[in-house]
């Protein structure tokens, strides 16, 4: 067995001395320093070694780090050895004494670089532009990164740009792998490592090929939120027409552009991290803005009426077509009309269509142009045709819807305002009666009709001499204003029926004289008379006159 021993000799030399002497002699166990440790090729800062062979006595143990002494002690089997940063050509040993019998062992190692990703920017507005630096623990032989967008290098400092494309907060990983001289790889990955905000959107809320009214709403529409900040452009709004300033806030904006048919409107953000928007700059249109005026609403038929339609803001280009409500259409800015039909209301519209934009409206007037009622004058004479001997003739008012009445009778005597008048004629003849009728608006209607004074007969006198002291009973003559002197034949007889006279003209009357020339005795003559009177109709009489001296 291994151990110490002690050894007796009896010695006897060649003359027959003896003497006797002792010798130590010791057997041990010869050590072999196996070093155990991890059995991956790269190994890691913190190595911890094993002593992998036999020892049968206590025995000191030496480990060493690239020919140095980290920890010695007896029986110190283990050990966890520091592995220095950036250093080539690593070794460890191990030296075993195991009662002065000894053994030693020396094991290279490589180690796994650790990696470091150095940036000079984590966090921005799209795009954002980083800096990389690649540092690592060991010498490198190969970097490998991997940006997180799809961009890679093989260089230890790295310059990409990061454009986040959405409408919300990105983040990007980014990985390095190194590869050591000595051929040790490590990976390192920095999850979320960059934060880029994206570019604000960015738009108004109207169209620019919409047509607006003249007062209006507009806010700001896109990914900003309420920290962000707003800028908005309203130099083409003149300051009365700006209801509502949105400051630098989302809106809304209000405003009523009278000036002129368009307006530049512009907004630009930044984001409460920076970032700035574009800047956009929309065209709003507006209808055009019109009034329609009257010179009056309102009237008895006809009515005429100027409609006017007024352009507002004095920039406008505006056509125009129209309808008056009576079924009269047309075009231009002007219409003088004449509304003939009684008892209606009729609604004026006005569509504009504006010259510079494109853009119509249609308005409406305020109110209805509304002609008045009109009576209807009617009235009947009773009767129709008099006798000059009886000219009496009542009007019987049969007119609707009046209030008022005038006549007049054709004869040049006093208006009447009775609602059904007499009226006596004092001639014959054709007379032309009027009726106006008036209602409570001051609406008239009127009509007329002929009546007849009629010529009755003849009453011619029934003596006369041709020596009477007055000039007008010298001659016997048949004439009156109803007698029309075409057709007029007047006989004179003597008792023995015997034509002593003829004429064919009222004009001419018998002056007693027969046709010789000689005085017709003193008697009684028949005379016939033949007429017309001034109606064309004809007439017979006949009677008796005597003859005096």
């Amino acid at each position: 067995e291994f151990g110490k021993y002690r050894l007796k000799m009896e010695i006897n030399d060649e003359y027959g001395c003896q003497f006797l002497d002792t010798l130590n002699m010791e057997f041990h166990n010869q050590p072999e320093a196996r070093i155990i440790m991890d059995e991956q090729k790269c190994k890691g800062y913190s190595l911890e070694l094993s002593f992998g062979g036999t020892r049968v006595e206590d025995a000191l143990f030496s480990w060493y780090y690239n020919d140095s002494v980290y920890q010695s002690g007896t029986n110190l089997e283990k050990v966890i050895l520091p592995l220095g940063y950036g250093e080539l050509n690593r070794r460890v040993g191990l030296k075993v004494n195991e009662q002065a019998c000894v053994d030693s062992s020396i094991e290279n190692v490589t180690v796994t670089p650790i990696v470091e990703i150095i940036t000079d920017n984590t966090e921005g507005c799209t795009p954002l532009l980083v800096q990389f630096e690649a540092k690592a623990t060991e010498a490198v032989g190969e970097y490998t990164w991997d940006l997180g967008d799809g961009t890679t290098s093989a260089l230890q400092f790295v310059s990409n740009q990061y454009v986040n494309a959405l409408s919300v907060d990105t983040t990007f990983d980014v990985s390095l792998t190194v590869v050591s001289k000595e051929g040790c790889t490590n990976t390192g990955t920095m999850e979320d490592l960059l934060l880029v905000h994206p570019k604000p959107s960015v738009d108004l809320s109207f169209e620019e090929e919409e047509c607006n009214p003249e007062q209006m709403e507009i806010w700001y529409e896109g990914s900003g939120n309420d920290a962000d900040v707003y800028h908005w452009d309203l130099s083409s709004l003149l300051p009365g027409e700006v209801l509502a300033d949105p400051g630098n806030t989302k809106g809304p904006l209000e405003f009523q552009r009278s000036s002129e048919p368009t307006a530049e409107i512009g907004i630009h953000l930044v984001s409460e991290f920076g970032c700035n928007s574009d800047t956009i700059i929309k065209t709003w249109q507006r209808k055009p803005i019109f009034e329609i005026q009257l010179d009056t609403v309102e009237g008895c038929p006809p009515l005429g009426v100027l409609v006017q339609a007024q352009v507002l803001d004095g920039i406008d280009e505006v056509d125009f077509r129209y309808d008056l409500g009576d079924g009269t259409i047309g075009s231009g800015q002007s219409a003088d009309h004449i509304y003939t039909a009684a008892n209606t209301k009729n609604r004026i519209q006005f569509t504009g269509t504006s010259g510079i934009t494109g853009c119509s409206d249609t308005i409406q007037y305020k109110d209805s142009v509304f002609v008045y009622p009109v009576p209807e004058a009617a009235f009947i004479p009773v009767p129709e045709v008099v006798l000059v001997s009886d000219p009496e003739i009542v009007f019987e008012n049969n007119t609707a819807g009046a209030n008022f009445y005038e006549w007049d009778f054709g004869d040049m005597s006093a208006i009447s305002s009775e609602q059904s008048p007499m009226h006596r004629y004092a001639d014959m003849g054709f007379y032309d009666v009027s009726l106006f009728s008036y209602n409570d608006l001051g609406c008239l209607d009127s009509t007329s009709k002929r009546i007849i004074v009629a010529f009755d007969r003849l009453f011619p006198p029934n003596a006369f001499s041709p020596n009477a002291t007055m000039e007008e009973d010298r001659e016997f003559r048949i004439h009156s204003e109803g007698v029309a002197d075409e057709g007029y034949r007047l006989l004179i007889f003597n008792r023995w029926g015997e034509a002593v006279f003829e004429s064919s003209s009222q004009q001419q009357g018998w002056d007693g004289k027969m046709k010789n020339g000689d005085f017709a005795p003193t008697g009684v003559y028949t005379w016939v008379l033949q007429y017309l009177d001034f109606r064309g109709e004809k007439h017979n009489q006949q009677g008796t006159v005597a003859l005096v001296y």
